[in-house]
């Protein structure tokens, strides 16, 4: 599997469509950062093919529980706003419902709060 290069290797995201899902799941880390600013090119089309292949990704979960529990507040409130609602696992509802009642400082700065308690709010 090819990884996109640059914000603008949208290349890259189109040759997904043609990986075996066991490749992919193998560099969802790595594939994922290209998910730490929305506005990037990769980013829209790369959010298309993971919710169409989130189930089938087996390293998805733990892969976001790591970054849901790391300092980057920018790279979780993409991935909240543009996956969370895909977020089934008591682990990774948990870790939502962690985000949204005991956000760190950077986490309120960012508004990751907010935004998980609204993925949250949604689900009732």
């Amino acid at each position: 599997m090819r990884l996109p290069q640059s914000k603008h290797d949208l290349a890259a995201i189109q040759t997904l469509y043609n990986n075996d899902i066991s490749s992919v799941d193998a560099q969802l880390p790595e594939l994922l950062t290209w998910l730490q600013d929305i506005n990037w090119p990769v980013a829209a089309p790369l959010v298309e093919y993971l919710r169409l292949h989130f189930a089938a990704l087996p390293a998805m979960e733990s892969t976001l529980l790591e970054i849901l529990k790391s300092d980057d507040g920018v790279w979780k409130y993409w991935l909240i706003v543009s996956l969370g609602d895909l977020f089934q696992t008591p682990a990774l509802l948990k870790a939502l419902s962690d985000l949204a009642h005991q956000p760190s400082a950077d986490d309120k700065h960012e508004e990751v709060d907010i935004v998980a308690l609204e993925v949250l709010e949604k689900r009732l």
